[in-house]
């Protein structure tokens, strides 16, 4: 039997490997993580850990705070010679430095795939839009859209982040 991702030409993550999922927001991170956790024990039982329920808080501020959860979760994987799936859509945010440092501390000098999930720019805007609603925006759509559209790549635009 061939090979599927030699026919697709990709190629396998390597034994100890490091693979982190890092969103970007509303673009099926969840759906992701809902099927990692599912898997969970398969996932084990094939030698692969995966760390991607984080208690709906954010990965990169437990990482820059080195909490207590971060520290065991760094411990964990550290001490697995095996395949390692990370995710969490919060890593998107991470400056080059901070990324830099997370991935030092998760990976070390194991080989890191950095897995990048993405949506079509027509769906990403009200998706974003509704969601920040929920938590407290109070731009209408319009105003939201010209904000993210006049300001393409400013980090300092929310959209952008």
């Amino acid at each position: 039997m061939t090979d599927p991702t030699q026919s697709l030409g990709l190629t396998p993550v390597e034994d100890s490997g490091v693979v982190v999922h890092i969103g970007v927001h509303k673009t099926g991170t969840t759906s992701l993580q809902h099927a990692l956790a599912n898997a969970h024990g398969q996932l084990a039982a094939a030698g692969v850990i995966e760390r991607s329920r984080w208690n709906r808080r954010s990965l990169l501020q437990m990482f820059l705070a080195n909490s207590p959860e971060w520290r065991t979760a760094r411990t964990d994987i550290n001490a697995h010679s095996g395949r390692v799936v990370v995710s969490h859509e919060s890593l998107c945010e991470a400056s080059p430095e901070q990324a830099r440092d997370f991935l030092t501390q998760v990976a070390g000098k194991r080989p890191v795939t950095v897995l990048i999930t993405v949506r079509a720019l027509a769906a990403l805007l009200p998706s974003t839009w509704q969601q920040l609603l929920k938590k407290g925006l109070s731009a209408s759509y319009d105003e939201f859209l010209h904000e993210a559209l006049d300001n393409v790549g400013d980090p300092g635009v929310v959209f952008w982040r």
